[in-house]
């Protein structure tokens, strides 16, 4: 099993003037710089999920969002509400007290929700608001 903490998800207008500038990170493990750019960012957020470890091909993430991911924002990129769709957890998998806590908090909430492009964005905001894995 691996760990995912993910502390920003940056907009492409947050990112810099063009969303193909390039960035450096260094490397932990090999002090190395790596080049990337903000599709590079896109691209690493969905395939790093596919890592199948032999020799039965099963392996599971642990995703965790910081809650400061919403910090002064009302909406996330589109991108990250698609890839939550493909990878998070659907709202049926929730145990009875998260459903019926998530139950509320869309009831509370839901002027701020409404947007019918994005279907899953309740529970993404549920999720990183009460830093639920």
């Amino acid at each position: 099993m691996s760990k995912m903490f993910i502390k920003r998800v940056p907009s492409s207008e947050e990112w810099s003037s063009h969303p193909s500038d390039v960035h450096y990170f260094r490397s932990f493990f090999n002090n190395s710089d790596y080049a990337f750019n903000y599709w590079d960012l896109m691209t690493a957020f969905t395939n790093v999920l596919y890592y199948n470890s032999p020799p039965d091909y099963k392996y599971t993430w642990w995703i965790r969002m910081d809650s400061s991911i919403l910090e002064n924002k009302t909406f996330l990129p589109m991108w990250f509400y698609r890839w939550f769709q493909s990878f998070g957890i659907p709202e049926n998998f929730l145990p009875n007290d998260l459903q019926t806590l998530f139950k509320q908090f869309k009831m509370v909430f839901s002027d701020d929700f409404i947007d019918p492009d994005i279907p899953n964005r309740p529970l993404l905001h549920f999720f990183t608001k009460f830093n639920i894995p």
